[in-house]
This record gives C-alpha cells, structure tokens and sequence, in this order.
C-alpha cells in the first residue's frame, strides 16, 4: 500500500522548509547611520505632504548625516582650538556661527549655553590721534635706544626757546656740523599745527652731543637765544648726561 507524504506549504514567499534569512533595515540598505524607517514614520505622522515617495526618507536621512558630520567636524576643530577633550554647546555655536553656509541655514536657531560671538564694533573702540602718536613716538624712541644698547652712546637733546617758525629742517641744518643727527624732532601744537618753542635732537654720539651742547647754548637762532641741555625723560630709563 502506497504512503502519501503531504507538501507544506510556503509561508511569506519562502521555500518550503527553507531558514529564515535575516531582515536587513533600509539603513542598511542606504548605507547610512541616520534612521531611515524612523524618518519615514516622522515624515508620515506630520503630513508634510499628500504622498510620500519611497525615497524621499532616505534623501532626508543622507542630507542630515552629512549636516550632522560637518557640524560635529567643525565643533571638534573648536574644541582642539580652546584645549578642550570635550565638546560642549560653545563649540557648536563657534562651529556653526564661524562657517557661511551653516551660519545662514542656522539663521534663526538659538543654541542654548552656547554664548555670543567675540565681536566689538570698531566704532566702540579707542582711536589715537596721528599728533600723540607721533609725540608718543618721539619721546619714547629715544628711551627703546638706550634700552636695548644699556650704553651711552645715543644722547638726546632737549632745546628750548625756539622761535615759533623753526621748523626741523632748520634745526638740522644748524646742528649736524657737530655730528651725525638720528633725528630731529620739533613739538608743534596739535590743533594749530605751530610749534611750542621746543624740540629734541638725537645724536649718534656723546662727543656730537657734547660739543653741540657747548657751541649752541644760548646762541642767536631765527632771532631767539635757544637753550640747549641734555634731556631728562620721567622713565628714567637713562640718567642726566650732564
């Protein structure tokens, strides 16, 4: 007597006794990171659109784990920069705030404990006048010189009764057949522009200076008796030549 042995059926599309194969998501499928059957239910559950095309959840998940690589790149560069292991919300802001394109498509996000950028408008800032930088400049060069040398070689100076249409040149022109001159400098009135009746002049050596000092003291220049004397700056960086 024959036996009969009974076929089983297929169940889901299977071969009949076949294993069961692993599911494999469609993250994998995409090659992704980002979640996309999770960004599917999200897109679906807020009705953004009518229909929803089956690839549109996985441009979505790519577009923003490239965005979140960037950013995470970006805030990592920061914190290296300040010295930080660690990424916090300040490396974020100065991440995303610091690039073009982030900064616009972030426009209207606030990061919270992620501070302001540094930034101080230029009109906020101290402005110096060309007329005390310049005096700062001549007072002070003199005193970098004997700074650096710790020597005596360079001697500055200081003339006094000056008529009020000396000019520099003149002043050269009068005192460089005692020595080499470095400069020569004239104090002239900010806002009018006219000389104080002072001025200072900067030989290479003390033996210019020195003879200077003897020949021009209380000699006759443009019709005024000039006094002249070693300089004594307040720093006290270099004592009285006298």
């Amino acid at each position: 007597m024959e036996t009969t042995t009974k076929v089983k059926k297929a169940f889901g599309g299977r071969k009949p006794g076949g294993p069961k194969t692993k599911s494999v998501s469609k993250s994998i499928k995409a090659g992704l990171q980002f979640p996309v059957g999770r960004i599917t239910r999200f897109l679906k559950k807020g009705r953004y659109a009518q229909r929803l095309g089956g690839g549109a959840p996985v441009y979505m998940a790519a577009v923003l784990e490239y965005l979140a690589a960037e950013v995470l790149e970006l805030a990592g560069n920061a914190a290296r920069d300040n010295k930080k292991s660690r990424i916090i919300p300040r490396h974020l802001l100065l991440a995303i705030r610091n690039d073009e394109e982030l900064g616009k498509l972030l426009s209207g996000v606030t990061i919270a404990h992620g501070g302001v950028l540094p930034n101080i408008n230029s009109v906020l800032l101290p402005k110096k006048t060309a007329s005390k930088s310049t005096e700062e400049k001549a007072t002070k060069s003199p005193v970098k010189n004997f700074k650096l040398f710790n020597i005596s070689f360079y001697v500055f100076g200081e003339l006094e009764g000056l008529s009020y249409d000396t000019n520099e040149p003149v002043l050269k022109n009068e005192f460089e057949k005692y020595g080499e001159i470095v400069e020569v400098k004239v104090i002239c009135d900010h806002k009018s522009g006219k000389s104080k009746g002072y001025g200072f002049v900067l030989f290479d050596s003390e033996e210019a200076a020195a003879s200077a000092l003897a020949s021009m003291n209380n000699q006759l220049l443009e019709g005024r008796n000039i006094r002249v004397e070693y300089a004594q700056p307040k720093s006290g960086l270099y004592q009285n030549q006298k």
